[in-house]
């Protein structure tokens, strides 16, 4: 089937990622871009070193590599996403941008690709499913259940991937929930993984964190920085003046 016409159904809408002139084309029906998403995508382009080769494990739609990427123009992108759907959005997402020399999709298990990604890139990205298996409330599909729970890769499997497929000193950098911080610098430390930087998300300044950003180096040292709160809502309930850079939004047009 073409895929222009296999993207074409009223199920999938184009947006504007607000940022020179990139768009994204998404499947209403499952799993969209969200605002931990575009945290992940602005964190990860200002850590990621000049010239740097980044892996995504889980691209799915290819949201986080294609904002990295308008951010970033000097860097190189590969993308890896286990479901068939979601990676051929991402390699259309890809073309639709004319990201192709720069952004590379493989439709692959992260856990199975071959030695030659072994000790290859400077960042290692993801933005993994935050549920532990047989917690929390379980989605209807399949595409849900792989996206939202850890039924097919787990945090630590992420973290021996990315132990795996870093340069020396590479960074490993991913989002979780805040909750389980103690667990998720347990898995980083039994992998070789050592947390540099955390910024902790809040809802608004008086509410406590529910996500945290990390940024682990592969063999680094043991002092870490702890950045200021990023806080998504003012009190007058509208975005903070820094959520609104990060969406490259002025405030007229809320």
């Amino acid at each position: 089937m073409d895929k222009n016409l296999r993207f074409s159904s009223p199920k999938y809408h184009l947006d504007d990622l607000q940022i020179k002139g990139f768009k994204l084309l998404q499947n209403t029906k499952g799993f969209c871009l969200g605002t931990d998403s575009v945290l992940l995508a602005d964190f990860s382009a200002k850590l990621c070193p000049k010239g740097g080769g980044v892996i995504e494990a889980g691209c799915g739609n290819g949201a986080v590599c294609v904002l990295m990427a308008a951010r970033r123009e000097d860097i190189d992108l590969i993308g890896v996403e286990l479901q068939e759907d979601a990676a051929a959005l991402a390699e259309y997402n890809a073309k639709l941008n004319k990201l192709e020399n720069r952004f590379k999709v493989i439709n692959s298990d992260i856990r199975n690709l071959d030695g030659g990604y072994t000790n290859r890139f400077d960042m290692f990205v993801t933005n993994p499913p935050y549920t532990p298996k047989g917690r929390g409330i379980t989605s209807p599909t399949l595409p849900g259940i792989i996206a939202r729970s850890e039924s097919e890769m787990s945090f630590s499997d992420a973290a021996k991937a990315a132990k795996r497929m870093l340069k020396d000193k590479g960074k490993f950098v991913f989002v979780n929930k805040a909750s389980r911080i103690a667990e998720i610098i347990s898995v980083l430390r039994e992998n070789s993984l050592e947390p540099k930087l955390m910024r902790f998300v809040h809802s608004s300044a008086e509410k406590k964190a529910y996500l945290v950003m990390i940024s682990a180096s592969k063999n680094g040292g043991s002092q870490c920085e702890i950045a200021p709160p990023l806080v998504i809502y003012g009190q007058d309930g509208n975005y903070t003046k820094e959520i609104y850079d990060i969406y490259n939004m002025d405030k007229t047009e809320e």
